[in-house]
C-alpha cells in the first residue's frame, strides 16, 4: 500500500484492487503507532469496501494519537514524550539484528 500522507484527503493505493477485500477480515499493520496518521490513511483505502472485520496491529504503540485510531494488537506499548524518537530496525532491510530503539 502506498499512502499520500501529505494530502488532506485519505488517499492510498494498493497493489491489488481493494474490492478484493470485500466480505473478508483484514489487518492493517504498521511499525510504530504515534499520531495514528498512517493507520488512518491505510484504513481510508477501505472506507467504501464492505468488510467482514478490520483490525490494526503495530509493533510499538506510543499512545500520542491525534487521530481516533487505536491498535487492536501491539508488541510493545511505550509511554514516551513527543521529542523522543522510536526507530524500528528489521533485518530484512539493513542486514542487522531486529531491534527497536528509543532516542
Amino acid at each position: 500500500m502506498t499512502i499520500q500522507k501529505n494530502k488532506r484527503s485519505l488517499e492510498a493505493t494498493t497493489d491489488i484492487p481493494v474490492e478484493s477485500a470485500a466480505n473478508k477480515a483484514i489487518v492493517i499493520i504498521d511499525d510504530v503507532l504515534n499520531s495514528g496518521r498512517t493507520l488512518a490513511y491505510g484504513l481510508g483505502a477501505f472506507i467504501n469496501v464492505p468488510l467482514k472485520k478490520m483490525r490494526t496491529a503495530v509493533l510499538v504503540d506510543r499512545s500520542h494519537h491525534q487521530f481516533p485510531i487505536f491498535s487492536d494488537f501491539y508488541g510493545l506499548k511505550l509511554s514516551t514524550i513527543l521529542k523522543e524518537h522510536v526507530e524500528v530496525c528489521l533485518e530484512e532491510f539493513d542486514k542487522q539484528e531486529d531491534s527497536v530503539w528509543l532516542s
